[in-house]
């Protein structure tokens, strides 16, 4: 027979329940339109089950944000580190991104965060961190793909993270917006459109140096 849960691991389930009927009923209603009855009951329990795991919605919504910024961060240094060269790493970035073109519910996460942050200035902060530790993981991504083609970045590596950043997120909600309008696999083309404009800037950057070739 099959062991029954520890009383922690029953826990853990519980909570995990919770955060994932956060995710269904945030994106279906919004942070501010969801109730507490209304995520525990998704969940399958009860509103005390709900305030043994969480003092309030916001310390659940945080605790949400926290582990899927967690995943997103890890998704994109997992690219880093796994690519071979130049090509694979564009290749793999461009399979991520198709992947968050159809997570239209992560967006809607995102989106309810961005306005909660900005409606509670104690928060705020926490997307700031959050915006500051994407960028770091895009300029480390930048560095190893002019690493790997062998010329300096023809431009300050926080500002091109900036520009991928700024480019990725825009393009998904406009997207959402209007699919019509904005086809798929625009952010690819696009990057890889300032992969090879950036290389060809960069090369002639350094031509220009003393020492440099022509």
């Amino acid at each position: 027979m099959p062991s029954r849960p520890t009383r922690a691991e029953a826990r853990g389930a519980t909570r995990s329940r919770l955060l994932n009927a956060a995710v269904e009923v945030v994106a279906e209603k919004g942070f501010f339109g969801s109730a507490i009855d209304d995520i525990a009951d998704r969940a399958g329990h009860t509103k005390g089950a709900f305030y043994f795991h969480f003092q309030d919605k916001a310390e659940l919504f945080l605790e949400l944000w926290q582990q899927r910024t967690a995943e997103e961060l890890a998704a994109i240094e997992a690219i880093v580190d796994s690519a071979d060269d130049p090509a694979d790493l564009l290749a793999r970035f461009r399979a991520r991104a198709e992947q968050r073109e159809d997570d239209e519910q992560w967006l809607l996460l995102e989106t309810e965060f961005w306005l909660y942050a900005m409606r509670e200035p104690s928060t705020r902060h926490r997307l700031a961190e959050r915006e500051r530790a994407m960028r770091a993981v895009y300029r480390r991504a930048i560095e190893s793909y002019f690493g790997t083609v062998g010329v300096a970045a023809p431009g300050p590596l926080d500002d091109l993270a900036l520009i991928v950043h700024v480019l990725g997120e825009g393009v998904q909600i406009r997207r959402s917006i209007d699919p019509d309008g904005v086809r798929r696999g625009f952010f690819d083309d696009a990057l890889a459109f300032l992969a090879s404009a950036g290389t060809a800037l960069a090369r002639e950057l350094a031509a220009e140096r003393p020492g440099g070739t022509t």
